[in-house]
Formats: structure tokens, sequence, C-alpha cells
């Protein structure tokens, strides 16, 4: 068939078209494939909610390595990358964030679009709840509940209508308690964190307070006095019910009239007066109101003035045809003390002499039937001494000093805030006065500033000691020993001004949920606090609270087992004539140690440690020493001599205030001898008493060195040590390894000397004449019985000593192993060992000349070399104490 141009012209164009379409398409189909190559993307952001500051993990995958490549936001904000890897981001969320969707950018891909997370990051901000009470006055502790305060309560700032609220006392995520400070307005209550800011939802209503009203008796139509806090905005004073007229007002201030509110038959009316502020009403307080043509007292002159002086009483209606108007003065108990009036009475003023017996407090004018009541007249108050210059917040403080009134209802005193709680000053009543009214007793409040003046205000008078400061003490924590600790465990709180009475501490430990788990207080003096660690805590800060003094946070506590102390061990010498102490710190290649001498006594052959006292005993032949170890610069105290146990001590323990140890009577000339074990209280004041005691001699070995013999049993030598479980473990003879219940001459061998020369790789017979020193010493720990074994054999030219560590059960019931590696050459001595839970320590004597302290697992692993002992300090003798 034939194609015409026209359509073959079309058909190339069309052919065309779908060619470069082709080409397109794999063009943006292979593009699309490298985007997808290097694309991130998220899985999950962890968690999907929080406050500024919060620690969110994105899960996803191909982020780069590099984290300054990553670019992490949650709508606009930035967010801080903390580390990455191929698959997660771990970010901070930044000040300012909103909540939004969490999105991945890699700078290096400008064209790779952004991961975004498939749900959006809520970001939380803090939340005020409610408060409780719902309303207050100063002074008066309020409570705001909510939640994100600030992260870990760190920094907040809490202000009512632009002014501080107060001192804040308690302050968590969820709970801020606060007591209000003075000149403060009803409103929202502004919190501002670290990050962010809001008002509470609900108005903080601060209520008008009303500390007095003067006089408390007045006719209708006269001036009163209103003194209290909280007046502002726009007061209306209410009597009976009626708005009375203001003539003046201020913050504290308020002169107002009293108003018509007599019936015509009415003499006189008790009726209450209360201040309404932004609606909100006072406390009422009780205004006794008479006739306006009944006597008034309007104000006195001087209001200050001291016994024997004259003063001024300005008023109205004082004149009467048929009596002569009496004036009476305050005194102790509302006895009221009858006054002189100088000179005649007009109908406005009278003049009369302050009586002697006279307090602060108001003056009463009585004619005929009527009694009227003015003032108050003050007698000027001394402050002489504050009781104790140094105070606790919260604790009672009492001022001493004349002329407190013996009511208080008109006495305030005044203590300067610091500026935590908001500056200005906070003023309380006080708690009591005594008889004598001359000693006041008031509690410090929370914030109070320290060095300040205590004033005290009654009426419209204040007065001041300026010489006197007082001094707030703030309990001070630096540091709690040990730092973990299990549940029944007793830590030290070392610091500075606690009190001395455990009962006026609140100890508080850290538990779950951010719980506070009280402590029991042992004791408490100045500087350090003894309490038992309770029940259910976790880590955290430890918290302390004297009397009702503000929280204070003390160190770090993890509930837990303390770590393992580092060693301290104490060795003994012939040569060195002493006791000494190798103490060890954690350096860059392990244990470093240091050497010191802590006791001098000659010859020692033995020495134990007493946990139960913190001493050191050391043994020579003849004599018992105890050293303490809390007093660094005593001496050593002798305990027992030759006189006291018979000759010739040779080895000891210390167990639960006991000692055990042996000695030789030489009731036989020669070398002849008798075996005794005795017990001693280890006090140096009892009585030795005897657990073995044979009478059959013996004779010793002939070589110049033997074993620490401690006694004789059956004809057989016996030395051993004593465990936590009562029994006495020793060697006899001395191969056989055996074992004695206190107070019981029965012995009872667990392992045999073929069991000992078998395990050493010898047997009986191959065992010379010639041969000592089988066992050197031995250790009890647990169920383990461990024994340093050496058998030195004269094999002709040279002695091969063969030592070993070798490890059984205190019962026998399994066969003898020995633990020591290939450290020990053959000519090599251990010539002691001691054991705690997790190490055997001992003392290496090596052949070429030398000796170390050494320490090794007790399956014989792990052998570290920790100390090289002087040549001058060698003995022929050594004992090792471990202390942990």
């Amino acid at each position: 068939m034939k194609i015409s141009t026209l359509n073959y012209r079309h058909f190339l164009f069309n052919g065309f078209c779908l060619l470069c379409f082709l080409l397109l398409f794999i063009s943006c189909q292979k593009e699309d494939d490298e985007i997808s190559i290097f694309q991130p993307l998220i899985s999950e952001v962890i968690p999907s909610e929080g406050p500024i500051n919060t620690e969110i993990i994105i899960v996803g995958k191909k982020f780069s390595v590099v984290p300054e490549l990553n670019v992490v936001r949650c709508g606009r904000s930035n967010l801080n990358i903390i580390k990455v890897n191929p698959d997660t981001i771990w970010a901070r969320i930044t000040p300012g964030t909103e909540t939004n969707l969490i999105t991945v950018w890699i700078k290096d891909l400008k064209d790779v679009p952004p991961a975004e997370s498939a749900v959006e990051f809520t970001v939380l901000g803090p939340n005020i709840e409610k408060f409780e009470p719902e309303t207050g006055v100063q002074g008066d502790t309020i409570s705001l509940f909510g939640s994100y305060f600030s992260p870990a309560a760190k920094d907040f700032e809490l202000t009512l209508k632009g002014k501080s609220i107060g001192q804040v006392i308690t302050k968590s995520d969820t709970l801020i308690k606060v007591i209000l400070a003075n000149k403060l307005n009803s409103g929202l209550v502004h919190l501002q964190t670290l990050f962010q800011e809001i008002d509470s939802k609900d108005s903080l209503i601060i209520l008008p307070r009303i500390f007095s009203v003067n006089p408390k008796t007045v006719p209708e139509e006269t001036e009163i006095t209103v003194l209290g806090s909280n007046f502002n905005p726009a007061p209306k004073v209410m009597i009976a019910n009626v708005e009375a007229e203001i003539v003046s007002s201020n913050d504290s201030i308020i002169k107002v009239i009293v108003p018509l509110i007599l019936g015509s038959n009415e003499l006189e009316k008790t009726t209450e007066l209360s201040i309404i502020v932004d609606g909100y009403s006072s406390e009422a307080k009780q205004l006794t109101v008479v006739p306006s043509t009944s006597p008034v007292i309007f104000y006195i002159d001087p209001s200050l003035s001291k016994p024997g002086e004259q003063i001024q009483i300005f008023g109205k209606n004082f004149s009467s045809d048929n009596a002569t108007p009496t004036i009476n003065f305050t005194g102790r108990n509302k006895q009221l003390i009858n006054a002189k009036i100088n000179g005649s009475v007009s109908d406005a003023l009278i003049s009369v002499t302050v009586p002697d017996e006279a307090i602060s407090g108001p003056i009463y004018l009585k004619i005929e039937e009527i009694e009227v009541q003015g003032g108050p007249l003050t007698i000027p108050i001394a402050i002489t001494n504050l009781k104790p210059l140094n105070i606790w917040e919260g604790s009672v403080m009492t001022i001493v000093g004349s002329g407190f009134p013996d009511q208080l209802d008109n006495l305030l005193v005044n203590f300067q805030l610091n500026d935590r709680a908001g500056g200005g000053e906070i003023q309380l009543k006080p708690i009591s006065v005594n008889a004598d009214l001359t000693e006041l007793r008031v509690r410090v409040p929370q914030g109070a500033k320290n060095r300040s003046l205590v004033t005290i205000s009654f009426s419209e008078n204040r007065f001041v000691n300026e010489e006197l400061l007082l001094t707030i003490q703030k309990p001070v924590m630096e540091s709690i020993t040990p730092n973990v600790a299990e549940n029944g465990s007793e830590v030290t709180i070392i610091g500075s001004s606690f009190p001395n009475n455990p009962s006026e501490i609140n100890l508080y430990f850290p538990g779950p949920n951010a719980q506070k788990i009280k402590a029991t207080i042992v004791s408490s003096k100045y500087s350090e606090i003894k309490a038992i660690v309770p029940q259910g805590v976790t880590e955290g800060n430890i918290i302390l609270r004297a009397l009702d003094g503000p929280e204070v946070i003390g160190p770090i506590f993890t509930f837990g087992k303390p770590p393992k102390p580092l060693p301290v061990i104490y060795f003994s010498s012939n040569f060195g004539a002493g006791v000494f102490k190798v103490s060890f710190v954690q350096g860059n290649n392990g244990l470093e140690g240091s050497l010191e001498k802590v006791m001098d006594v000659s010859a020692i052959l033995d020495i134990t440690y007493d946990n139960t006292s913190n001493s050191i005993y050391a043994m020579n032949q003849f004599e018992v020493w105890e050293k303490n170890l809390d007093n660094a610069s005593s001496k050593a105290e002798r305990l027992y001599a030759k006189k006291n146990v018979v000759n010739h001590l040779r080895s000891f323990t210390a167990n639960n205030g006991n000692f055990f140890f042996t000695s030789f009577r030489n009731n036989f000339i020669g070398d002849k001898s008798n075996g005794t074990i005795f017990r001693v209280e280890n006090n140096g004041l009892g009585t030795p008493e005897l657990l073995f005691d044979k009478d059959n001699g013996f004779t010793l070995p002939t070589a110049a060195h033997y074993p620490k013999i401690e006694a004789s049993i059956d004809n057989e030598l016996f030395w051993g040590a004593q465990s936590q479980i009562d029994f006495l473990f020793g060697v006899i003879n001395p191969f056989n390894i055996v074992r004695a219940k206190e107070n019981s001459s029965q012995v009872e061998e667990i392992y045999s000397a073929e069991d000992l020369l078998k395990v050493a790789g010898f047997n009986i017979g191959s065992f010379s004449s010639n041969g000592w020193d089988l066992i050197m010493d031995l250790d009890v720990q647990g169920n383990d019985l461990f024994v340093c074994h050496g058998i030195p054999i004269d094999l002709g030219s040279n002695i091969a000593l063969f030592p070993k560590v070798i490890k059984g059960k205190i019962d026998g019931s399994s066969t003898l192993e020995i633990v020591t590696n290939s450290f020990i050459d053959q000519k090599d001595r251990i010539t002691a060992i001691a054991c705690t839970d997790d190490y055997l320590y001992g003392i290496h004597s090596i052949s070429t000349g030398g000796l170390y302290i050494f320490r090794m697992k007790k399956d014989g692993s792990d052998y570290q070399q920790l100390f090289d002992i002087p040549s001058k300090y060698f003995g022929s003798f050594m004992s090792i104490e471990v202390v942990e």
C-alpha cells in the first residue's frame, strides 16, 4: 500500500514526540530513583510530646553520620542535635518551639526533600491548674498545683500584677508553695520559667486584713482608725452592713466615720466592721457603737508615754453635772488601773498622769454608767536581747525586753525578707508573752533576711534595738557517706548548722515519681547527722528541713550496694619492730600504696584487726597491745602481759569483742611445755577463759622456724584462727588440719597430712625428717578454708619450698585444690595470707630477695603484685590483716 506524503510526515512527527516523552520519562524515573536512594525517612519520634528541653529520639534511616550535616526542626524551630547514627538522631526541644511536625534535612543533598514525621510533636507548656486555698492574706502559704512549671524546677519567677508574689518554699515540676508577701493585689499569677511564661486561668484572691480598730467603743458620727493590709484599691468599710464614709485611706490605714446605726431606744450596739476590696471581704472585727451624746475619746497626746508622765486626753462630752469622770489604764491580766486626774476637767480635755502599773493598751473613760474606750496608749517597748541570735528559719525565737502588752492584738513583729522572698518585710503576730511581760515568743518566718533588724510594732509605733542583728542559720549538706547504700544502712551527712536535737530535723531520701521518703535520724550535731536509709528509695538528692525552715537540697544519694572500699593492709615485722599500714589509692596503673608505721611494739609475732572497736591488736611473745585507729596520735596500750596468761603467746584473732590466743606454760625444764587456748574479752579487763588445756608435754620442732603454734591437743601441736561460726581451725603435728568447737576439747580432723601432701605432689614417705613449715598460715572465709602451704625439703644442695595456697571446705566436704598460679617459683615462700569477700591477699617472699604484698582472686587468677615491702622491715615472721 502506498502512503501519502502528508500522512508520512505526520507519522514521523508523532514518533518523534513519543521518543522524547520516553526519554524524559526514563530521565525523570532515573532522577527519582537517585533521590529515593538518599532521601531520609522518619518512622517514629519518641516521645511524641513533652515540654521545652525534652530530649527526643528520631528513629528512621539514611541520616547523615556527620551531626552538623543534619538539620532537625519542629515547625520553624531548629532543634539541638545531641548525637546521630545512620538510623537514629537524638535531639533536644529548644525554647520557642511550638507544636508541629518533626523534619530532617541533609545539608549536602539540596535537591533531596526532607524527611517528615507522620504525627506532630506536641510541645507541653507550664500550666497552673488551681490554688489551695483560693484566697489568702499576707503571710499565708498558698499551694499552686499544675504541670511543667520548669524542667526539674530549676528556675522560675512568680509575680502578681508585676510584684513578686512572695517567698517560694517548695518547688517541683507540679507544685509550688509560696508565702504571700505584703502589699499584693488580687489578679492572675504570672509564671516565668526558663523557657516559657503563662498566666493562671483564675485569679488569686488577696483578701484585705484588719489588724486593729481604734477605738473599739465609739459614738455614732465619730472618726475611727482601722489598721491592716491590702486595703487598696477602692475599699469599702461596712459597719453593721452599712457603708461608712471614708475620710482617708492607703494600703494599711483607713480613717472612717461611724454611721448612725442605733435605734431610738438603744444605748449601745456591738456590731461588726469589715472591709471589702474587689468584692472580697476581710474577716470582721467587733465594734461597740454608743449614742453621739456619749463621751468619746478622739486621741491622746503623747500616745507614747512612760509611767509617771502626763498625757492629754482629747474628745467630747467629758463634763457632766451629775458625776466626775474616771480614767483607767490597762494593767496586767485585764486589770484596770485608776489614774490621777490633773486639774479640772473640760468638755473636750482631761489631763492625767500615767500610773506606774500601766502597760500598753487602751484607756477607759467612765462618766455615770457610760464607759468608752480610747487610745491605745503605748508604753515604750525596749528590746534588750534576742535568744538565740543565731537561729533557723521556722524556729521559735524569744525577744527579751520590757513594755510588752499582755494582749497581743495590736502587737506585730517585723522581719526583713531577703531578695529570694521578694524583699520587703513580713509582719507576724507573736505566739505568746510571759507573765512578767519581759519575753515575747515569735516564730522566725521563712525568707527572713540574714543580719537583719527585728522590730516590734504596737499601734502606729515601731521599736528597734539597732545593736541586735539576727543571724539566720541555713543548714548546709556537703556530703553523704556512703553515697551508695542499701535499705537499713546507716549513712553520715556532713555539713553545718544542723540542729542538735534529732526531733527538729526532717530528712528525706529520694523515692520513685519524685516522692520524698522520710528517714529515721540516729543522732545529730552541728556538723553531722547520722540516719538510716529508709525502704523504697531510688537515686536523687537528699532533702533536709530543719524545724519549719525551708527545704535544703543536699548531695545525690543512690540506692544499692556501696562500691567495695580500697583495701588497707596491716602487717607485722620482727625487724621493723611494729605494725605497718599500707593505704591504697586508685592510680593510672591500678592500686598505688603508701606505707606508714602505726604501732611501735618490739618483736611482733602476730596481729589482728577488730572492726567493732576499730583497733589493731599486736602480740609479741609475752604481751598483747591495742592501738585504736580513730586516734592517730595515741600510743599503743598494753592489754595483757606475761603475768596474765603465762609464757610464750603465739597467735590470736579478735572476733565479736573476744580474743582467741594461745600460750605455752613452762612447767618443765627445757623444751617441755603444755599448750593452752584462751578466750578473753578484748577490752583488757576480762579474766582469761581457758578453752583448751592439755597436761601432757610435747617437744617443739628443732628447726629455727616453726608455724604459729597455739596449743597442744592430745600431744599434737594446734594452731589456727577463729571463724565466724564459732569454730577454731588449726593444724596439729603440724600436718593435719582440724577444727574444734569453743569450750570443747574434742578435735575433729577435716584434712589429713596425706591429703595435704598429695595435693602438693608428695607422699608421706618422701617427706624428710629435716622438713619444716609445712603450713605457714591459714584463714577462713565463709565456708572456705585457705591454707598457705610451704614444704621446705632438704634435697642436698638446695632447699625446695614448693609454696602453694590450697583451698578446701571448713567441714572437709571437698577435695583440697591448689589455687595459686604459676607466678610462684619453687624456691619462693608465701609467709602469710588473709581473705576478704573477693580476694586473697598474702606476703610473697622471693627466693632472689625481696618481699611483696600480693592479691589474687580466690580461684588463683588475676594475680597482682601490690606493694614492695622495704628490706628494712623484713622479719623472721610476718602476719597480715586486710581491711576493706
